[in-house]
């Protein structure tokens, strides 16, 4: 009843200029019809859905959603809309109360054909005792012809609605939530302890105590004599001597005020004119 709640949703999106969408699930299978922990029904995985002005182009004869859960006319091509989907979960209804799926077959083409022809047993011939009012609602939501299935989702769900109230004790999220945990409480426990783990705290490393910050005063460059940049330089009577620019004293280049890389230049030019 609650999925049927879910599909109806969709089935009634309108877009932004508030013309419906249509949308249509395609893919209404056990797979994709959830439990949360405290009893709440989530419809997901709508990667196949169609919607107008939606519908993608596809390798011919590419079959979507899962086989055993489709709908004739989705089977065969043919238009689908919303009553698909009812087909659809109308086979999740007769799977979820009988155990086992209304259409058989040792292979695809076995099961398409019975989809097609409609051929499956009535639950109360393979569950003794099945509730009659039950039944009617399954075959009418398994109906060969769209036309004479449910018209809405919305229509099917108060149908089941109303199927609950007169059979028993009042049935919500609280009373799933509790099966959930008589059913699956080991392994929600298992899961739960896993996800709580965390990894141990790293030791944070000691901080230097805090000391004030101290003005360093760096030390006054030592004084250098002046150097004259125009004093390059200066001769003798017997050599030149150059003075560095980077410091105060002078060197000896060479004596007749020849220096070595000049000397060095002449006889590479020597030796070249010579070859």
């Amino acid at each position: 009843a609650e999925t049927c709640a879910g599909l109806h949703a969709a089935h009634e999106l309108v877009g932004d200029d508030g013309r419906p969408l249509a949308v249509v699930h395609r893919d209404v299978s056990p797979h994709n019809i959830l439990l949360t922990l405290d009893g709440r029904v989530k419809v997901t995985d709508f990667g196949v859905a169609k919607a107008i002005g939606k519908s993608h182009m596809t390798i011919a004869g590419q079959v979507k959603g899962k086989l055993a859960y489709m709908s004739p006319e989705q089977l065969v091509g043919g238009g689908i809309d919303r009553r698909s989907d009812i087909f659809s979960l109308g086979t999740v209804l007769y799977e979820s109360t009988t155990g086992q799926r209304p259409f058989q077959g040792e292979h695809d083409p076995q099961v398409m054909t019975a989809i097609v022809m409609g051929n499956f047993r009535p639950p109360s011939q393979v569950v003794r005792g099945y509730p009659k009012a039950l039944e009617e609602i399954v075959l009418r939501a398994l109906s060969l012809e769209p036309e004479a299935r449910y018209a809405t989702a919305l229509q099917l769900k108060q149908a089941l609605e109303g199927w609950l109230a007169s059979s028993g004790p009042p049935i919500g999220p609280t009373q799933i939530s509790l099966l959930l945990q008589e059913r699956c409480g080991a392994e929600l426990g298992a899961r739960m302890s896993a996800l709580s783990v965390t990894e141990p705290a790293v030791a944070e490393a000691p901080r230097a105590p805090s000391v004030a910050p101290t003005t360093v005063v760096p030390p006054a460059p030592a004084s250098q004599p002046a150097v004259d940049p125009n004093a390059y330089v200066r001769s003798d009577s017997n050599s030149t001597m150059e003075v560095d620019r980077r410091s105060p004293t002078t060197r000896r280049v060479h004596p007749g005020g020849v220096s070595p890389l000049a000397m060095g230049i002449a006889v590479l030019v020597g030796v070249v004119l010579g070859l």
